[in-house]
Parts: C-alpha cells; sequence; structure tokens
C-alpha cells in the first residue's frame, strides 16, 4: 500500500478510517509458485542461526534454523541434521524437514565465522506417517 495513500486516509492515532478499494488501487499480485517448490527451484543463499535458543551456545548438532533470505517472506526452516562435516572453510551440512506434508532434504556449506552459505533442497516424497 502506497505511504500516501495510508496518509490520506489516516485521521490520527486510532482513528483510522475505513479503507476502500477504487477503480484506481493496483490489482492484487497473482499468486506465485508455493514454497515448497521455490525452495525446490535451485540453490539458496542461506543464513544460519547458530543459536536458536538465544543463549550465544556452539552450533547445535541436531538442529538448525536455516534462513532463505533472497525469496520471498525470507522463510525460516528448522532442519533435523543427519549429517555435519568441519572443514577449515566452514562446515558441510545434511539434514532433512517436512514442509507441506513433504519430505525435504537440504544439502549445503556454511562458511566457517559468517554463518552464511548456500544450500539446495531436493523433494523426497510425501511424509512417512508411521515414522
Amino acid at each position: 500500500m502506497c505511504l500516501a495513500y495510508v496518509r490520506e486516509h489516516w485521521t490520527g492515532p486510532g482513528q483510522a478510517r475505513a479503507l476502500t478499494v477504487t477503480g484506481d488501487d493496483p490489482a492484487p499480485a497473482a499468486p506465485g509458485p508455493d514454497l515448497v517448490t521455490r525452495l525446490i527451484s535451485g540453490p539458496h543463499r542461506i543464513r544460519v542461526d547458530q543459536a536458536p535458543n538465544g543463549r550465544g551456545e556452539s552450533l547445535d548438532q541436531t538442529y538448525l534454523h536455516l534462513d532463505f533470505p533472497d525469496l520471498p517472506d525470507r522463510p525460516r526452516i528448522g532442519v533435523r541434521l543427519t549429517r555435519i562435516e568441519n572443514s577449515p572453510a566452514g562446515v558441510t551440512i545434511s539434514g532433512d524437514f517436512v514442509l507441506d506434508g513433504r519430505l525435504l532434504v537440504c544439502e549445503g556449506h556454511v562458511e566457517r565465522g559468517a554463518g552464511t552459505g548456500q544450500a539446495r533442497i531436493v523433494g523426497q516424497g510425501p511424509e512417512d506417517e508411521d515414522s
């Protein structure tokens, strides 16, 4: 929504007039691909939340939060780690997560000290309800 439109229709704190849709208002954006489709579309830049508990502890060996800053809505995904390999340049990670009923696998590399890197997401199919 345009800031000028908000200023024009705002009368004071707590007194917003009802906003109406007119023929001059832009049409809502057409829906794009869902998040699963966007994630599996190619490699993505990631940012790793190295201390999801907020206490500054070292990298959790079982679970990470990955931010995808270049995707719309900047999704944050919790990934259960299945492999971690350290090297002088960084950390290679593999893990999985379920999104919209689909099991997805994440493989990526995080630069040491930067907390950023790149990851690729691969769809594996529907979640196994027995696991």
